[in-house]
């Protein structure tokens, strides 16, 4: 018996190709950004606060890891739709596609301050 043949769809199509290399390399980039800054964190971490009512949210070092995960998990379930609808609706397989930029964007931003202010 022969196996099916495993194939990921939006790798074919240049553009998609393109926005999922993209989206990689700016994940890489923020996990990359906590390996290295991670050893400066000291407990308490802020993880929230504003100019209204100051710090609202401490956490260790490992939710940043949390954070960072989340957002991962994230990329990857919408990776899993865009194939999924990408025979079904291609214009949904490139919403998916496209939101996975601006979360790792997001994501990135998001660990940088939270490094930045401790």
């Amino acid at each position: 018996m022969q196996r099916p043949k495993l194939s990921f769809n939006v790798w074919k199509e240049r553009t998609l190709r393109i926005v999922f290399i993209l989206v990689a390399l700016v994940l890489f980039g923020s996990f990359l950004f906590i390996v290295f800054s991670s050893s400066t964190l000291t407990a308490p971490v802020i993880l929230k606060f504003d100019s209204m009512r100051g710090i609202t949210l401490f956490g260790e070092g490992a939710n940043v890891w949390g954070i960072w995960f989340l957002g991962f998990c994230i990329i990857t379930v919408n990776t899993i739709f865009s194939e999924f609808f990408f025979f079904r609706e291609r214009m949904i397989s490139y919403v998916f596609l496209g939101t996975n930029v601006l979360i790792a964007i997001l994501l990135f931003v998001i660990v940088s301050v939270i490094v930045a202010v401790n």
